[in-house]
């Protein structure tokens, strides 16, 4: 805390500021606290996004995957017969 004598400035350490309002610090202490929450906020919506679009192409590949399989199945199918070739289409025209 400190005090001049002929009584114009009482500056304090808690941020209460002198007797014209808040410190500079005090200033300081706010926009950092407000920079600081913004800059939260745009990670956690950046992480959420990627998490997003992460699991949306995780889909699409385990679709294509799937997909992959299932015309290996019907191509090896068809050496087997019909019905398992028609079988194999079916489960295909199933498919997402």
């Amino acid at each position: 805390m400190e005090h001049q004598e002929d009584g114009m400035e009482h500056s304090h350490a808690d941020g209460r500021g002198t007797e014209d309002g808040p410190t500079t610090e005090y200033f300081i202490q706010q926009i950092r606290a407000e920079m600081e929450a913004q800059l939260h906020a745009t990670l956690v919506a950046g992480r959420a996004r990627i998490e997003q679009e992460f699991t949306n192409r995780l889909g699409q590949l385990e679709q294509q995957y799937a997909r992959s399989v299932s015309v290996h199945a019907v191509a090896s199918g068809a050496s087997d017969g019909p019905r398992e070739a028609s079988r194999a289409v079916r489960v295909i025209e199933m498919m997402p």
